[in-house]
């Protein structure tokens, strides 16, 4: 995906209200983080931790 078209799409994640929440946080991780959505979907609260108030994936095997 070209890079205008991935920052386009980041842009519309984090601003667009109508899209479901759990989509816009699933899709800005996908294209933020470069991490394959069978790997998102697996997530879990307990797998997001912070520090310093940044939040952390943890990757968990």
């Amino acid at each position: 995906m070209p890079q205008t078209g991935r920052l386009e799409l980041i842009g519309r994640l984090l601003t667009d209200p109508s899209l479901p929440l759990r989509a816009r946080v699933a899709g800005s991780i996908v294209l933020l983080y470069a991490q394959p959505l069978s790997r998102v979907v697996r997530l879990t609260l307990d797998g997001i931790t912070r520090a310093e108030q940044q939040p952390i994936l943890q990757h968990k095997q």
